[in-house]
């Protein structure tokens, strides 16, 4: 672990969201019009079609899927086989549709067609795994338990001058560590701003260090400046 100062969260997360404000990133899902009219499961839907897939490439055709299934007896009124059809331009559209598949014939059987908002029990579904679930419960009930991938993995890292292995599966410590950077209000805005931030500045290879909007309290980006 690196002795270097540890990142102030209140002002990584001022200068964050003020980026994130002036420059974040415009898709269907963020529109304060749209978003809101989302039913829950299409918010689920989107997280499970956003893995592994290029969100400014694909937010076309996301929308047509999420605006064709408003909850699961809809996706369970297609075979598996036009579920693959609708899903082939994301790629992984055999893998996507019988998750899509299980986890909606299991809300109707087991949820009566209502979909949970806490993480626990959306982790529980058939192809959600801990990043939709967590992101889930967030867009729709506020949750700050943040989920975690590779990008926000490496953002943390950095902002503590830590160097290791990407974090895929996070502990308590993890969640404690994060928790003072989230905002009460709109844990949402924080969680989209680390993904703008990651594709923008905070990149695998060849980050930008000297643009970054929270150069000044990541470890890694005092010395590269």
């Amino acid at each position: 672990m690196s002795s270097a100062a540890a990142p102030d969260p209140v002002r990584v997360r001022r200068s964050l969201l003020r980026w994130f404000g002036r420059e974040g990133r415009s898709f269907f899902w963020r529109d304060p019009e749209v978003g809101p009219s989302m039913t829950p499961f299409q918010v689920l839907l989107l997280e499970f079609l956003l893995w592994k897939t290029n969100a400014a490439r694909s937010e076309g055709v996301i929308r047509g899927i999420v605006d064709g299934f408003p909850g699961p007896e809809a996706v369970l009124r297609r075979s598996v086989a036009e579920l693959e059809e609708l899903l082939q331009p994301l790629g992984l559209f055999r893998r996507r549709a019988a998750c899509l598949d299980r986890f909606s014939r299991q809300l109707v059987e087991d949820f009566d067609g209502e979909l949970p908002t806490d993480a626990r029990s959306l982790q529980t579904l058939n192809g959600i795994g801990q990043y939709a679930a967590r992101a889930t419960a967030c867009l729709l009930a506020g949750s700050r338990l943040m989920p975690v991938d590779a990008n926000t993995s490496r953002i943390f890292g950095r902002l503590f001058d830590e160097e290791g292995p990407p974090v895929r599966t996070p502990g308590q410590a993890w969640d404690e560590r994060m928790e003072p950077f989230v905002p009460k209000r709109e844990p949402k805005r924080f969680l989209w701003a680390t993904m703008d931030l990651s594709a923008a500045f905070c990149r695998p290879r060849e980050p930008r260090c000297g643009e970054c909007p929270v150069r000044r309290e990541c470890g890694v980006g005092r010395r590269s400046g």
